[in-house]
């Protein structure tokens, strides 16, 4: 179950969320699966996992010092929710409660960076590969995004679209592109403003936030990619920092950087200038409604699920 502290405005509402995603997690664990022995455990266990997404952004905003405290608060209220909830279902407290998952496409959906994980760039284009004869694509062009073929597979199969981001939260339509250029090179502070991205972190402070939230946080395991330069980074130096942070965590990932090996590589780091004149030219996207599934499932039972046709509108 994910959460996003940096898209509330004040430290009780996300501990109010906190207690409703507990909620929604404790409810999930009262399920029965078809193997009696993975239920046991699950009625034993009622191990659950409520996470944290926009962590580099709620640093940003806030640093460390309120992470912790935010991290602490937010435990100690989920615990005491699992207490009275576990009561009023009759059932075990959890053994687990919270973690931070790798999330994507979730975190992306909410406006957050995914997990604890730094971005590439305070902005970027964020490619997504779909076939070439969606529906999608026509919306997509006519909203004014950059499509183009891939350029590997085979041709005329799949399509790659360009969607400029930003991690630091600027609105895609409220921002005028001239306003915002003319404030970034007025204001000679703006550069120590923009959120630091994974290449202003060492492999050193990578796994530091990762042992911090696992110990103020996550009882389940952290989820992290300590993303280096193997140009730089040697392997003395990651050997010593897993040394150092042993006993801190319960498991990491290393991965080296991989520049220039895909010509349409998912990410890539782009200007705050280039990031809004990419969106200035965009429009909202008039969904075609006249493409939807034509075959819902609506009752399983076991392996067997019953089908019904739909007809488009």
């Amino acid at each position: 179950m994910e959460t996003f502290p940096n898209n509330h405005d004040s430290k009780e509402d996300f501990m109010r969320t906190l207690e409703i995603a507990h909620l929604y997690a404790k409810t999930v664990t009262l399920g029965l699966t078809h193997w009696p022995r993975t239920n046991a455990v699950m009625q034993r266990n009622h191990r659950m996992g409520v996470s944290m997404s926009g962590v580099a952004q709620y640093l940003h905003r806030y640093g460390t010092d309120a992470l912790v405290e935010l991290c602490d608060a937010g435990y100690a209220r989920l615990k005491a929710a699992d207490n009275r909830v576990s009561a009023q279902m009759g059932v075990p407290t959890s053994i687990k409660l919270t973690s931070i998952k790798p999330s994507g496409t979730v975190s992306f959906l909410a406006g957050a960076t995914p997990g604890l994980h730094h971005p590439i760039s305070a902005y970027y284009i964020r490619r997504v590969r779909m076939p070439a004869n969606s529906p999608l694509i026509q919306c997509l062009q006519n909203a004014g995004y950059f499509i183009e073929e891939a350029k590997d597979g085979i041709p005329g199969t799949t399509m790659v679209v360009e969607i400029p981001v930003s991690a630091m939260g600027d609105s895609a339509s409220a921002v005028d592109f001239a306003t915002a250029v003319a404030s970034s090179s007025d204001d000679t502070n703006a550069g120590s403003r923009q959120i630091r991205t994974v290449a202003d972190l060492d492999v050193e402070e990578q796994v530091s936030i990762a042992a911090l939230l696992q110990r103020h946080w996550a009882d389940n395991a952290v989820s992290c990619t300590v993303t280096f330069d193997p140009e730089t980074t040697t392997k003395k130096d990651i050997v010593g920092c897993l040394n150092r942070f042993q006993h801190e965590l319960k498991g990491i990932s290393f991965l080296p950087e991989s520049k220039g090996v895909y010509a349409q590589i998912p990410y890539e780091e782009i200007s705050r200038e280039e990031f809004f004149e990419r969106r200035a030219s965009l429009r909202p996207i008039k969904w075609d409604t006249k493409h939807v599934e034509t075959k819902h499932h609506v009752f399983c039972d076991g392996i067997i699920c019953e089908i019904r046709e739909v007809e488009t509108q």
